[in-house]
């Protein structure tokens, strides 16, 4: 929250996507991969919940 708050402060005009949870964040990569729309920026944090940061980061590599 303190991110996009920071962000919005900056007047940064990039769309900005907040996945909550592991298994949201690999879905959502794996539907950026299908599109072809990957983001520029990923900000991760390793403590989420249902699958760790770890988890997601790998998928992200393997893919």
């Amino acid at each position: 929250m303190l991110t996009t708050e920071a962000l919005e402060e900056c007047k940064i005009i990039n769309t900005v996507t907040v996945i909550r949870d592991g298994k949201e964040a690999v879905n959502f990569f794996g539907e950026c991969n299908a599109n072809e729309r990957l983001p520029n920026l990923v900000l991760l944090d390793v403590n989420l919940p249902k699958k760790c940061g770890h988890e997601v980061l790998h998928n992200i590599k393997k893919s």
